[in-house]
């Protein structure tokens, strides 16, 4: 899942998929080198009262993204570290103050250099401006299993005919370079590749309404991450791709964002996962509830109404465990 942003004709992208397990520091071969940036810059965010104003007015842009030969990122240190390992926010256990820490860098990568290491790199700085260690293990936590209810699943069948013509970058590339995007009038169409998905959203009379036009049973338990308050894995047992569309309020949508330590933790009001509209309403980093909305019960009847259900377990899910980080950065 991406976060999207548009200021002026730029379109600036937050990464929050979950991919494969980039390889760390503990795991790396030592006789490769490590990537790194040419040089870069980190110097700690303004205030949150002041980032909201100068997110709002445009003076800065939270979130991360890759132009050329420049990255450049504005989110909090928790945010940061699950871009660069390619993991879910919640897959990191570490301290509190992870999420209230938020930092600007502005850093150059070397002529040449393709753009698929940009996750190491930032590992790297990582942890030599953070002296972050961490190591990777299998915890057992606390998920949702998307199951089959008993009615049965009330899904279509994609057509495979579905591509990606038309669905090409604008503006700055995704942190992996796996989502494209492009505008349809009032609407925005999302193509990941990784996945398979496409995606169709839409902003309209206090609502969030999205149209899967063909995703996969995992894709869709993991955009549902997004918006819950633990993972979500499936257990449906269904194969192959799917027509699905989802319609939630937008305010249980912009609680969820807003609620927990998502890769881009001030992109509420920047944009949203589904190219909706931006909001600009503040938001704080903290505990998540129940899920996302106070009744706890929107997000669980949109996913009944598709003949499916969220159903709580618990099950291993690979975890970095943080073993140290510095709460400020070594001098530029």
């Amino acid at each position: 899942m991406r976060l999207f942003r548009t200021v002026g004709a730029t379109v600036v992208v937050f990464s929050s998929s979950a991919l494969l397990f980039a390889q760390t520091p503990a795991n790396r071969p030592q006789t490769r080198a490590r990537p790194e940036f040419e040089v870069a810059s980190i110097k700690a965010a303004a205030p949150l009262p002041t980032l909201i104003a100068q997110i709002k007015s445009r003076q800065v842009r939270a979130g991360m993204s890759v132009s050329g030969n420049r990255f450049d990122c504005l989110m909090s240190l928790h945010s940061l570290i699950a871009a660069a390992y390619r993991i879910k926010p919640s897959q990191i256990v570490g301290p509190d103050w992870l999420s209230s820490q938020r930092f600007e860098i502005h850093a150059t990568i070397s002529e040449g250099t393709p753009k698929d290491p940009v996750p190491e790199m930032v590992q790297t700085l990582l942890g030599e401006r953070f002296k972050l260690k961490a190591h990777l293990e299998n915890k057992e936590q606390a998920v949702y299993a998307l199951v089959v209810s008993k009615e049965g699943p009330k899904l279509m069948n994609a057509d495979d005919a579905i591509s990606d013509a038309g669905a090409r970058p604008i503006g700055p590339i995704t942190l992996d370079g796996q989502m494209s995007m492009k505008r349809e009038g009032d609407s925005t169409v999302f193509f990941n590749p990784g996945t398979g998905t496409v995606s169709r959203s839409k902003y309209s009379d206090g609502a969030m309404r999205i149209e899967y036009l063909k995703i996969s049973l995992p894709a869709f338990a993991e955009s549902l991450t997004e918006l819950v308050d633990r993972p979500v894995v499936d257990a449906t047992n269904l194969k192959g791709y799917y027509k699905m569309t989802m319609e939630l309020p937008m305010e249980v949508y912009r609680n969820a964002v807003m609620n927990r330590p998502a890769p881009s933790d001030l992109a509420s009001w920047a944009g949203t996962p589904f190219g909706g509209p931006a909001t600009s309403v503040p938001g704080t980093d903290g505990p998540v509830s129940t899920a996302s909305d106070p009744s706890g019960k929107a997000i669980f009847s949109a996913v009944e109404k598709l003949g499916l259900k969220l159903e709580r377990r618990k099950a291993p899910i690979e975890t970095l465990i943080i073993e140290h980080v510095e709460k400020n950065p070594t001098e530029n």
